[in-house]
């Protein structure tokens, strides 16, 4: 598993970003596994077209790198509404949300990984998309 990896450097076709943790399949309530959580080299190359969306290359690059925090220390997490992928989200300095397709399979992908406004966050939080994460300890 990688702490962090290089958006301007990558050089793997896959990237061990964490773990589903059977604590938040519990919270969400679905059937799964616990299961390594992979990125593939084009889905980070997919993730560049939300550049735009941060203020600044620096930002966008900070973000996007955080992804194995935000998997293993989320804020927040739920069911995307179309019901095919795991949303976790977790304030860096702006809030970031990585989306993990939900599968049958042994590990689980990366779909995306963008910034979300805190209007957006707040919505999904009141309509019960979203569950809080407790910390530990």
């Amino acid at each position: 598993m990688v702490d962090k990896f290089d958006i301007d450097n990558i050089v793997n076709n896959v990237y061990e970003l964490g773990m589903l943790k059977d604590s938040i399949i519990q919270l969400l309530g679905i059937e799964s596994k616990e299961s390594k959580v992979l990125i593939s080299k084009d889905k980070i190359t997919y993730t560049k077209k939300h550049c735009k969306d941060y203020s600044c290359y620096k930002e966008f690059k900070m973000h996007t790198e955080a992804a194995p925090t935000v998997l293993k220390l989320p804020d927040y997490v739920g069911i995307h509404p179309k019901g095919d992928s795991i949303i976790f989200v977790k304030k860096i300095t702006a809030n970031v949300l990585v989306a993990v397709r939900l599968s049958n399979t042994d590990v689980k992908w990366v779909k995306t990984i963008y910034p979300i406004t805190e209007a957006k966050l707040n919505n999904y939080i009141k309509s019960g998309r979203l569950k809080k994460v407790e910390k530990d300890g």
